[in-house]
């Protein structure tokens, strides 16, 4: 290639002016390398003489690619420039937003400061309004709490005369007054309404009771035992705004019905004494099937299917039974007619399952039959 050629392929410096020196080692060598790349490109290019003819031509094109990279370069130095100057114009937007927040939250909390203030003023005439409006329900009510103390008389009365629904009835009015007044002053308890726990212990000792005589009442009068049962299902099934302990008197009217049973036959009392064990045998030989036909005719009919009266009588008897005997086991020595006539009784008489084990009657075991 021409030497001439190859000086007119350098790019030339205005006069006066030096090319000033990298700044940095890489710019060097990249300044270094790049030179080195267009020589090659120029000499491979303009290798021949006949295509020195074209070197117009191709430094008109690289001026346009000069100048389309200048624009190109320009656009995109312009478009950060502008997303720059609309950054910095946000900032100062978003900055006066928030003083003008800042500003708009002491100003808000100056007010709350002084709403607090006002709400300790105002405080004692909050007071006064509520004691106003206990006062006004009060007055609404105090013709019916003046009636409480005879309405407790009236039902301990009627509890007194076995009407035991009637003062179940009355009993719920009272406390349902007792839970309107306590919504309505706020959960203050007056003293007017203090004997209703008493009268309500009344009343379930007398629905105890009256079960407890289950066996007779269902002869004499079934009435009454079946408003016994029937205020302890009520009772079961009652829910209260008041803090207080469920009446649990269905559980109670089950274990006055265990009781009572035992007590009519199995009672301390009833217990025979030495040489008399024969002849109580015989009685209960024959009151036990009467007392279970008893359950399944008369006083099943009185209570609610899931008191199950046969099996709990059954159940009860048979456990009773079964303590009376272990009773007379681990008393004093039994005569040998007693002793005689207890093994034949379990044995021959007796014959469901009497869980008392190995019996020592004597000196001697019989096991219980089954």
């Amino acid at each position: 290639m021409d030497p001439t050629a190859k000086d007119e392929m350098q790019p030339s410096l205005p006069p006066g002016s030096s090319c000033p020196g990298p700044e940095w080692p890489e710019q060097e060598r990249a300044e270094q390398l790049a030179r080195g790349a267009a020589l090659k490109w120029a000499s491979g290019i303009f290798y021949r003489p006949e295509q020195l003819a074209r070197l117009g031509q191709y430094r008109s094109r690289e001026v346009q690619r000069t100048r389309s990279l200048e624009a190109r370069i320009k656009s995109v130095v312009q478009s950060y420039l502008e997303g720059v100057k609309t950054g910095v114009w946000q900032l100062a937007q978003a900055l006066e937003a928030v003083q003008g927040a800042r500003e708009a939250l002491g100003q808000a909390r100056g007010l709350l400061r002084g709403m607090a203030k006002a709400v300790q003023t105002l405080e004692p005439l909050r007071e006064q309004a509520v004691q106003h409006k206990q006062l006004q329900a009060l007055s609404q009510l105090l013709p019916r709490l003046r009636a409480v103390p005879a309405a407790v008389v009236h039902a301990q009365t009627l509890i007194d005369a076995h009407r035991l629904l009637e003062a179940y009835v009355s009993l719920r009015e009272l406390e349902q007054l007792q839970e309107e007044t306590w919504a309505s002053l706020g959960g203050l308890e007056l003293p007017v309404f203090e004997g209703l726990g008493p009268l309500a212990e009344a009343l379930g000792q007398a629905v105890e009771a009256t079960v407890g005589a289950a066996g007779q009442l269902a002869r004499e009068d079934p009435a009454l035992l079946v408003a016994a049962v029937r205020v302890a299902e009520v009772e079961a099934g009652r829910t209260t705004s008041l803090e207080q302990a469920p009446r649990d008197w269905r559980q109670r009217c089950l274990r006055a019905l265990e009781e009572g049973l035992e007590r009519v036959h199995f009672g301390t009392p009833l217990l025979p004494g030495p040489g008399a064990l024969a002849g109580w045998l015989e009685a209960l030989r024959v009151a036990l099937p009467a007392e279970l036909a008893t359950a399944e005719a008369l006083i099943a009919p009185c209570c609610p299917p899931h008191y199950k009266v046969v099996r709990l009588w059954a159940h009860t008897l048979h456990g009773g039974l079964r303590r009376c005997l272990q009773q007379f086991l681990e008393g004093p020595e039994l005569g040998a007619s007693d002793a005689f006539t207890l093994l034949h009784w379990a044995l021959h008489v007796y014959l469901g399952s009497v869980p008392l084990g190995q019996w020592e009657v004597g000196g001697s075991e019989a096991g219980g039959s089954e």
